[in-house]
């Protein structure tokens, strides 16, 4: 069992359309700080320290578990809030949308796959711009103990 979330960089693809240099440099370096080498150390930062592991990574994305859900919800907020803060004003902003689910994994080496995976990632597809959407199952593991405040958006 794994609270599993799944983040990208929405426009990505058409990012690099329009400026195929200038997005990928931008995302090699997130502007970030000198100690943060790419938007993927960012997200590989955030979520070690809240006990969890990045397994799998995506040109400009990231899947991660945790053992807790809370933990889970915790590192997509910060990966977002952390990313926000260090966009080039010139620039078009990366923005991220994150899905989040927990389930039963499938262990294959240091991959996980399985429906709950794929759930997360789809769950992540729907998201807007910006947001975090968590399952109706990992909600019910964080309503209680965390500091967050949801909004039930129905059944998709």
């Amino acid at each position: 069992m794994a609270a599993l979330m799944v983040g990208d960089i929405v426009g990505y693809s058409g990012m690099m359309e329009r400026a195929e240099e200038q997005t990928a440099e931008r995302l090699a370096s997130c502007q970030a700080s000198e100690r943060l080498a790419s938007c993927q150390a960012l997200i590989s930062e955030k979520v070690d320290l809240l006990d969890g592991r990045v397994f799998k990574t995506t040109g400009d994305g990231a899947l991660a578990e945790f053992p807790s859900a809370v933990n889970a919800v915790r590192s997509a907020f910060e990966i977002r809030s952390a990313l926000a803060g260090v966009q080039e004003p010139a620039s078009e902003p990366f923005r991220m949308r994150f899905g989040l689910h927990i389930a039963d994994v499938v262990v294959q080496g240091d991959d996980l796959v399985g429906d709950g995976v794929n759930l997360a990632a789809r769950i992540q597809a729907a998201a807007e711009p910006d947001s975090i959407y968590v399952s109706g199952a990992l909600f019910d593991h964080v309503r209680r103990n965390s500091a967050f405040i949801f909004d039930d958006m129905g059944e998709r």
